[in-house]
């Protein structure tokens, strides 16, 4: 597996594990409507940004033998530019329990205590047990801030940790 910067060419890519953790994994979590609604325009318009992002905004892809098997977006935290921000994290559901999420996720904590970002904060699905699984296993704790995302319509909560700094 190789985990390196997204290109544009990867757009595609992004879009078809985004959609697949979107209907399969998240079949459960997100209400129909909603999963509909995320068809492949919307996907391929989100996901835009991932592959041409702002300043301080970075993402990383898994690859092996050119497929993707999952991404990680990440920078400075929107409310606090003194931490970093785990934006997204989507692994496929075919690669899942293969240690993708975790090696993306820890290249990602890395990376940001390589730019001199002390603590990481994320946003994940409250009802999502084996993402924040995923999370805690790698050191992040619960804030005890919650929000609802009126485009997901589910709660989501806050977790945080400390970067790997070098």
């Amino acid at each position: 597996m190789l985990i390196r910067p997204v290109e544009s060419s990867d757009l595609g890519s992004l879009v078809t594990v985004f959609r697949a953790c979107w209907n399969i994994s998240y079949r459960d979590l997100i209400s129909q409507s909603v999963r509909d609604a995320m068809d492949v325009e919307a996907a391929t318009k989100l996901l835009t940004s991932a592959v041409n992002p702002k300043p301080g905004r970075f993402t990383l892809i898994a690859t092996e033998e050119e497929t993707g098997l999952g991404f990680a977006s990440f920078g400075n935290d929107p409310e606090d530019s003194t931490k970093g921000h785990l934006y997204s994290l989507y692994v496929s559901p075919e690669s899942a329990g293969k240690g993708v999420g975790t090696k993306l996720l820890t290249e990602v904590i890395s990376k940001l205590g390589e730019t001199g970002l002390p603590e990481v904060t994320l946003w994940v699905f409250k009802e999502n047990p084996i993402a924040t699984g995923l999370y805690r296993k790698s050191g992040f704790v619960e804030t005890g801030r919650e929000k609802t995302d009126e485009r997901w319509q589910i709660p989501q909560i806050e977790m945080l940790r400390k970067a790997i700094t070098q």
